[in-house]
């Protein structure tokens, strides 16, 4: 006897295939190295594991413009958002560290430390203490963002 094939088993399956095949596509990025290309300068970063820091990875290389924020920040917004299913509450940063602000949809690189923010999600860290002082220069930064080396 044929039974029939339910349409919430079979989304569900569905559902669960595709999880497990995004899953495959983006592994961990725990660890993993990005670069930023500033006016010639290669600073090095590493990254955290979560699903904001993954997808950002996938979409390497990248060519933003980085704008100030706040005389705390330099920022810019990828589009589409990034995925944030797995990521903290929110976080305080340190300068030096790359985050990605969820309410908003910007990557946020701080070269200032700020208090604690929620929706602040980890990406990584600057390795390279230049990086500091290139970042908190005034104005628009041209940036290229690829995987490291």
């Amino acid at each position: 006897m044929k039974r029939p094939i339910s349409l919430l088993g079979a989304g569900l399956a569905a559902l669960v295939s595709g999880t497990v095949a995004a899953a495959a596509e983006h592994p961990s990025a725990q660890g993993a190295r990005i670069q930023f290309v500033i006016a010639g300068e290669v600073l090095s970063a590493t990254l955290v594991d979560n699903s904001a820091s993954r997808d950002f990875l996938t979409r390497l290389p990248l060519e933003v413009e980085l704008t100030d924020y706040a005389n705390t920040e330099k920022i810019f917004y990828p589009k589409p958002k990034l995925s944030t299913a797995d990521v903290p509450d929110g976080m305080a940063a340190d300068a030096g560290d790359i985050t990605y602000y969820a309410p908003w949809g910007d990557v946020a690189i701080f070269h200032r430390s700020s208090e604690y923010a929620s929706g602040l999600v980890p990406l990584g860290r600057f390795e390279d203490p230049r990086a500091i002082a290139v970042l908190s220069q005034k104005g628009p930064i041209a940036a290229r963002i690829e995987p490291g080396r």
